[in-house]
């Protein structure tokens, strides 16, 4: 039996796996100082890191500790536009902190009124393009109640955008035009999606405003956007068309256009859920099988929760 005082031969010759051996400055003795592997830190990490205050205290304990924490700390960042605080502010942020821009992987963006009766201050969209090139390990852009600037102006000037790269995750929450801040006119999300790239796009809670495909501003955005985009998984949830007629036609109108921009051979999975009650006419469900007749030979996944009201 050993005595408090005998050394193990492993800890003689420093052997003690998952910890590391430091000498005494008193004497020459042997202090065991319990170190976690990086690897296990980061695991630690990556489980708490929506927990921002706790990565926060990690990040102070030591050097090696806070190179491990901030990419959690600011892997997923949320920024409120305000008509007082512009989308401007945050890039210049982003330019100021460049070491902090290589962390993001997440990047949320909600439009927030100063008071409920101010007026909507537009999106910049040319700025918001300059805020994701930025952020070069940026993966999922999340927009919640954009207020898109639908005039001709705005949607010319967004040919010129090209991003260096594309995106895993791009949604567009509950948008709205300028023209009018109750629906999305078709021109302006498919230009919209057309600036931010995206392997899967996720569209909800907004009307579609009827545009017809007789539209100049249709037609050339048909003709300019014909089978560029590359979409892997697209998901439309509690969509609905604005009134045309007798038929809700800006959803029907959407799927119009989408067998125009989508390029055949991507599309691997498609969720369509409608507003509650939504009831669509016969136009509308002649463009969707048309819209699945153009997407079915690469659809491995298709959920269609509605088909039991048509």
């Amino acid at each position: 039996m050993k005595t408090e005082n005998e050394e193990s031969p492993e800890f003689e010759q420093g052997r003690c796996e998952g910890a590391q051996v430091r000498p005494h400055a008193n004497g020459g003795q042997w202090q065991l100082a319990n170190v976690l592997l990086p690897e296990l830190v980061d695991v630690i990490f990556r489980y708490a890191s929506q927990d921002k205050a706790t990565i926060s205290a990690c990040a102070l304990v030591s050097r090696d500790w806070r190179e491990l924490a901030l990419p959690h700390l600011f892997s997923d960042l949320k920024f409120r536009t305000r008509n007082a605080r512009p989308l401007k502010h945050f890039q210049d942020f982003i330019d100021a902190h460049p070491h902090i821009a290589r962390y993001v992987r997440k990047l949320e963006l909600i439009a927030v009124l100063d008071a409920p009766m101010d007026p909507l201050r537009p999106l910049d969209l040319r700025t918001l393009a300059a805020v994701v090139t930025s952020l070069a390990g940026l993966r999922v852009l999340y927009l919640c109640e954009p207020f898109f600037d639908g005039t001709d102006s705005a949607l010319s000037s967004l040919s010129s955008i090209m991003l260096p790269r594309r995106l895993e995750k791009l949604t567009v929450d509950i948008c709205r035009d300028e023209e009018d801040t109750s629906t999305t006119s078709i021109t302006t999300l498919i230009g919209v999606l057309r600036t931010f790239p995206a392997d899967s796009i996720h569209l909800s809670y907004f009307d579609i405003a009827c545009v017809p495909p007789s539209d100049p501003r249709m037609a050339q955005l048909i003709q300019s956007s014909s089978n560029s985009m590359h979409v892997v998984d697209l998901k439309l949830d509690r969509l609905d068309g604005s009134c045309y007629g007798l038929e809700r036609l800006g959803l029907g109108h959407l799927f119009d256009a989408l067998c125009h921009v989508l390029k055949p051979g991507y599309l691997r999975s498609l969720q369509c859920r409608p507003y509650k009650g939504s009831d669509y006419g016969d136009t509308t469900k002649q463009l969707f099988g048309k819209f699945l007749h153009h997407t079915a030979e690469t659809l491995q996944d298709l959920a269609l929760p509605f088909l039991l009201r048509l």
